[in-house]
């Protein structure tokens, strides 16, 4: 999943990610945009303070609405949940 994340262009946004994760997350849409609102609310994936290349758009997301390629995932995050098993 984090392979997916740093595969992203950074103009991409939440919406691409999640069709991404469609081969490596046997899923189905929604499942997918759950996941993805759960790593948001969990800090995993965030906004970082550069400029947004939005076009306007969907309101599917929550946590992850303005989340971009270039936000990447947050790794101390990553290592907080899941560091026993990285």
């Amino acid at each position: 999943m984090t392979e997916a994340i740093q595969g992203c262009a950074d103009h991409e946004s939440a919406r691409q990610l999640e069709k991404r994760w469609k081969d490596t997350v046997p899923s189905s849409k929604q499942e997918r945009d759950v996941i993805m609102e759960i790593w948001g609310y969990a800090g995993l994936l965030v906004e970082r303070d550069t400029p947004r290349k939005l076009r306007g758009g969907s309101h599917d997301f929550n946590s992850v609405a303005g989340w971009q390629g270039s936000d990447g995932y947050s790794r101390e995050a990553m290592e907080f949940y899941f560091g026993a098993f990285l």
